[in-house]
């Protein structure tokens, strides 16, 4: 059914890990390298068609496969006319896996800092 449940009228994603098979690893090192794309991605946007003043904020779906082209090709599709689509669930799951990517390599380089600062004093160096 896609991944898509109808509970009380409301449409969810199914997330519960009974309703998968197939687990495996992403490739987080791919992620890292993809993230410095990624500023070519989200944009400021207006349809052709809009009946408003107001900017639209997304991305194009040409932005996510060059981003995104070595390390999540799957994440955009190209239908028979040649329009190109994006899953957007899963690159919202994608970029998660980046900030989490990034935090995690802030943090290890914050530890990584304290401990030389620390050294550097212990030697009476001082910052």
């Amino acid at each position: 059914n896609g991944g898509i449940a109808n509970f009380s009228a409301n449409d969810v994603n199914l997330s519960d890990e009974s309703t998968k098979t197939n687990f495996r690893s992403l490739d987080i090192g791919g992620v890292w390298n993809a993230h410095k794309s990624m500023r070519e991605v989200w944009t400021l946007f207006d349809y052709k068609d809009q009946s408003h003043q107001d900017a639209n904020m997304g991305y194009t779906a040409q932005g996510v496969a060059r981003a995104f082209a070595t390390v999540a090709p799957w994440l955009v599709e190209t239908d028979k006319d040649g329009k190109k689509w994006v899953y957007d669930n899963d690159l919202s799951h994608f970029t998660g896996a980046i900030v989490t990517e990034l935090q995690f390599r802030s943090d290890s380089h914050s530890r990584d800092l304290t401990a030389i600062k620390a050294a550097l004093q212990a030697s009476g160096i001082t910052l």
